[in-house]
């Protein structure tokens, strides 16, 4: 089993001063916050909510795209955040750009969801 590894808003501001651009500003606080820790509530018994670090991941992605907390890049900083994590949590990504860029206008339009994203981070991940 994967171990879980759980991150924090702060973590998610790191990524973005790597991602992304300096001068990028924080549009939603409250969606920052959502954004880099969703991952961590837990259900009533302990269990993790998120069961692998794919749908852990996959958060960060959806979040930033349909929250988005920053100014600008959110799909950048949401994409990289994923990828990071999953780093993290001893997987590799090999996602194709065109991949990531349909997979961001399906969740721009309502057409993906969170266990869509999951399921993609799934496809393009080996451990």
């Amino acid at each position: 089993m994967t171990p879980i590894v759980y991150v924090d808003p702060g973590w998610l501001l790191g990524i973005q001063e790597e991602a992304a651009p300096r001068n990028i500003g924080i549009a939603d606080w409250g969606a920052l916050h959502w954004t880099g820790s969703a991952h961590r509530y837990e259900q009533i018994a302990g269990q993790p909510y998120y069961e692998d670090a794919a749908a852990r991941a996959a958060t960060f992605l959806h979040h930033a795209l349909v929250l988005r907390p920053f100014d600008d890049y959110n799909l950048v900083i949401g994409y990289a955040a994923s990828d990071a994590y999953l780093q993290m949590s001893g997987h590799t990504v090999t996602a194709k750009p065109n991949d990531i860029w349909a997979l961001a206008g399906a969740v721009r339009a309502g057409e993906e969801d969170l266990r869509g994203v999951a399921r993609a981070l799934r496809s393009w991940t080996a451990a």
